[in-house]
């Protein structure tokens, strides 16, 4: 584990804004220098002397006074050094050494820690074992598993002035809130974080049923290599189908190379991954296509997805025992192609953004940052369409529910 590790507590994309920013840098050296001081004279001989000799102090110098409980050895309500002495958060303190992801009945030191929080109706808590500072959300969906945590041995020495920016956002006192009167700054972190979130979300759902968007452009790419005369129901159908399996391929590879789920790290599965082709697409989109009937993307892509389905011992990918990623009855998958002119535009929406303060205009769409239930949203904007073709004019169209869109052929 590094410095840092965000387990999706916040985005990663309004984390790296967290990183970047410089406004309490003044104020940061100070508690960056009580880090350095109090690390030395730590005793993690019990409970009671690590809060004594380490975290007492370092909470002080976070502008925050950790209360012992009566009832709890393990518990102290946090409130601000000075002035009102009503608990605006919680430090939950485990033995020095134990694992804070361990989940054995009767530890599980995440679970006591959110019991703690909402036994005292509190949203925001420590939890540390001397050596790890996690921040903890007791109202996160998944309170259990979400977490910001920083290594104290490895933040102290460090010059990692980005990490130490987000541990001063994450446990100074005005991220709990001053006095009670006046917005947390940890809640206006979430929210900024959720709406950074919610923005690729909706960026995605806009694009996939835009009228020239992802969904369109692989219709069209597959219906513009058949050259039919004449289109069937079945045949529109089936190019649809067929279309809305590729774009599910495309997010669970998003999804999955994000997540480490696939082995980026590998330089050979980086070389033939989908991050790897959205940079191709990405200098197609930007530089111009040498060829638009070219189909190197799509040969990418189909090695790809046939390296996950059939597994890749050279590029470390193992067999994916799933029907999505199976050809046999997928016609327009098996046979078919699109061309880079087409999957260009579909991977670019796939992968960036608008954003005004990005080089070039964009920037990317950290997948990480989206959630189960987020990805459900965005499947929703996949069922809406209905590809047709307008004969007379040799047009293909895809109709939504919102409109449709017409390309000529």
């Amino acid at each position: 584990m590094g410095t840092l590790t965000n387990n999706s507590l916040f985005s990663d994309t309004y984390l790296e804004q967290l990183q970047n920013d410089s406004i309490q840098d003044g104020a940061l050296s100070e508690v960056t220098q009580a880090l350095r001081d109090w690390i030395g004279f730590r005793d993690l001989s019990s409970v009671e002397s690590m809060v004594t000799s380490w975290i007492e102090p370092l909470l002080n110098a976070l502008e925050l006074k950790p209360v012992p409980d009566a009832d709890d050895g393990h518990t102290y309500p946090l409130s601000p050094l000075w002035g009102d002495e009503q608990a605006v958060g919680l430090c939950y303190v485990v033995p020095a050494g134990q694992d804070l992801n361990d989940t054995t009945k009767g530890r599980h030191p995440m679970a006591r820690a959110v019991l703690a929080l909402r036994a005292r109706d509190l949203r925001w808590g420590v939890l540390t074992n001397g050596t790890n500072w996690r921040l903890v959300h007791a109202q996160s969906l998944r309170r259990y598993d979400h977490y910001i945590e920083f290594n104290l041995d490895e933040l102290a020495p460090s010059s990692d002035l980005a990490s130490m920016r987000v541990f001063y956002a994450c446990f100074h006192r005005r991220a709990f809130g001053a006095d009670g009167k006046e917005q947390a700054s940890l809640e206006r972190l979430f929210q900024a974080s959720e709406e950074a979130t919610r923005a690729a979300e909706q960026h995605l759902k806009a694009r996939i049923s835009h009228n020239v968007g992802i969904m369109a452009r692989l219709c069209q790419g597959f219906a513009s290599t058949q050259r039919k005369s004449q289109y069937t129901e079945e045949d529109r159908d089936t190019i649809y189908r067929d279309a809305t399996y590729l774009l599910y391929r495309l997010l669970f590879v998003l999804y999955a190379e994000a997540r480490g789920l696939l082995p980026m790290e590998d330089p050979a599965y980086r070389k033939a991954s989908l991050a790897e082709l959205i940079e191709t697409a990405y200098r197609y989109r930007t530089s111009g296509t040498p060829n638009p009937r070219a189909t190197t993307l799509w040969d990418g892509l189909r090695q790809l997805c046939a390296a996950i389905y059939e597994s890749e011992a050279s590029l470390g990918i193992p067999a994916y025992n799933g029907g999505l990623f199976d050809d046999a009855d997928k016609p327009t998958l098996r046979d078919g192609y699109i061309a880079d002119a087409y999957l260009m535009d579909a991977l670019f929406d796939l992968a960036y953004q608008p954003d005004p303060h990005a080089e070039g205009g964009y920037r990317p769409i950290d997948y990480r940052d989206l959630s189960v239930r987020h990805l459900g949203s965005i499947y929703e904007a996949m069922i809406e369409y209905k590809l047709f073709v307008a004969e007379k004019n040799r047009c293909w169209r895809a109709r939504t529910t919102r409109g449709t869109f017409v390309t000529s052929h």
